[in-house]
């Protein structure tokens, strides 16, 4: 699912760090509850604050955020808290995100040039930065989002060639491309692939001609098929989106949200034999636009995203692998909405909350399940 920055007014951000535990009934005879929940924003983050995307299991965690000239900077937090800038060399200092992280540290992401083309690049763990650009790129119009990387350093992605057209990537550990498009010439105005697992196994949104959403899934050996959730409209807005960079996991289980004919979200689980589970959070919303946003499932089948309510205000998702749901907001005084976006092996969940005055702030929490 494509990440959509919101623009919000320019205020200082102020970081806090606070405690607090939800408890929650999520099935009989099990209580599960939120702990150790600590905010924090970017170093020099202003303007609309600090957005996170992904955790690993040290409990790293990236994200950007925007200075006092509205500029966008990628960051990284280790889990005692330090924190530091991701930027690769070439970057304009206009724009840049870091996007996805795996158990090693190593960073993907994308960033504007001084020409304002579009590249991906690589981190290292040890801080070495490597651009990433698909050779069928247009090199006149530069454009290379480089989304999600797994633990054996391949790197999935979506680039636009000279023509103007879309395509998906996976970059192999040696450094090789293969070009990913939809399968039997089905046809897709738009092809970004976000997720990646251990497996070599690639998810990527799909968006047809009509304006629909769909699924391709992109198996280790190389077959691609196109998966939409049984409930799944078929009109502009509507359809199958996989989530963020973690909503695939070693399994080969998916996580992310279908939009039904009347524009509705649910969320759904799809088990890598093809089995599809959707649901539904108790407190969602029912207009068009509302309802269950899943974003990352992580290694146990726990899944976290957003809820938007009637009034189509945030709130945390949790979901277990048994079914059982929490929602959770923020506990700082005026919250206007919660967003957690990712869930590591350990159940520490990473996110962001804005506030009062409509700034970000990036959060980590850990659920901890009790039967």
């Amino acid at each position: 699912m494509t990440t959509a920055r919101v623009t919000l007014p320019i205020a200082a951000a102020i970081g806090l760090a606070m405690v607090f535990c939800l408890t929650q009934r999520a099935a009989a005879g099990q209580e599960s509850r939120l702990a150790g929940w600590t905010s924090f924003d970017a170093p020099g983050a202003a303007g609309f604050g600090t957005l996170v995307y992904a955790v690993n299991d040290a409990g790293e965690v990236i994200g950007d955020f925007a200075d006092v000239n509205e500029n966008v900077h990628g960051f990284r937090r280790s889990l005692n808290g330090a924190a530091s800038i991701v930027e690769p060399p070439a970057s304009a200092g206009i724009y840049t995100t870091a996007q996805g992280l795996n158990q090693r540290g190593d960073i993907v992401g994308s960033y504007l040039d001084s020409s304002y083309g579009m590249h991906g690049f690589l981190r290292t763990k040890n801080g070495n930065y490597k651009t990433i650009d698909e050779p069928n790129a247009s090199p006149t119009a530069p454009y290379t989002e480089a989304n999600a990387i797994n633990d054996k350093g391949e790197i999935a992605g979506t680039f636009i060639d000279m023509q103007g057209n879309t395509h998906g990537f996976l970059r192999t550990s040696s450094g090789a491309f293969i070009q990913i498009d939809a399968p039997n010439s089905a046809a897709a105005a738009y092809i970004s692939c976000e997720q990646i697992n251990d497996e070599s196994e690639v998810a990527c949104n799909l968006t047809d001609t009509a304006g629909a959403y769909h699924v391709l899934l992109r198996g280790s050996r190389g077959a691609s098929t196109i998966f939409d959730a049984p409930s799944a409209g078929a009109g502009y807005s509507q359809g199958t989106l996989a989530g963020l960079s973690q909503a695939l996991n070693a399994s080969g289980q998916l996580t992310g949200a279908v939009g039904d004919a009347n524009g509705l979200f649910h969320g759904f689980v799809r088990r890598s034999d093809g089995a599809v589970r959707e649901f539904d959070a108790p407190n969602a919303g029912t207009g068009g636009g509302a309802g269950t946003l899943p974003s990352s499932i992580n290694a146990s089948g726990t899944v976290t995203g957003v809820i938007y309510d009637s009034n189509y205000l945030s709130h945390g998702l949790i979901r277990s692998r048994e079914g059982s749901i929490i929602s959770f907001d923020a506990p700082a005084s005026g919250t206007l909405g919660t967003v957690p976006y990712a869930v590591n092996s350990w159940n520490l969940i990473a996110g962001y909350y804005v506030d009062a005055s409509y700034v970000a702030h990036g959060f980590i929490v850990r659920l901890i399940s009790r039967d």
